[in-house]
């Protein structure tokens, strides 16, 4: 996290409790997409992520609930993806029993242009 040239972090639910956790750690501008579904993400962690000035997009998918947990970091030609089912937030982060798996790879490789055209449709 302190040392990624690049950050994209796709996730359902955003809460304060998980963004504090990292908040310090952000490299500048990193991306965000975040879910706001069951109106679980809560506002004030969005405007958090504005003030500090990253890039947030709000998503909605139509008859659907955005539900991915996406951690995407690049330093230099490194990429690693962390994927599974901690969303950013205090429980998901630090207090639930979670599992993720982590994908490095390098930039440009088929992983990386197939997650950055997959997140394009977010």
């Amino acid at each position: 996290l302190d040392s990624s040239d690049e950050t994209i972090i796709c996730v359902a639910f955003l809460k304060n409790s998980g963004l504090d956790i990292i908040l310090n750690r952000l490299s500048d501008n990193c991306i965000f997409y975040i879910g706001t579904d069951y109106y679980i993400t809560e506002p004030t962690a969005i405007k958090k992520l504005i003030k500090e000035k990253h890039t947030v997009y709000l998503t909605k998918k139509v008859k659907s609930t955005f539900h991915p947990k996406i951690y995407y970091f690049r330093q230099d030609k490194t990429i690693s993806i962390l994927t599974g089912s901690a969303n950013l937030t205090g429980g998901g982060l630090e207090t639930n029993f979670e599992v993720s798996v982590l994908i490095q790879t390098e930039k440009g490789s088929t992983v990386d242009r197939d997650f950055k055209s997959m997140i394009k449709a977010y």
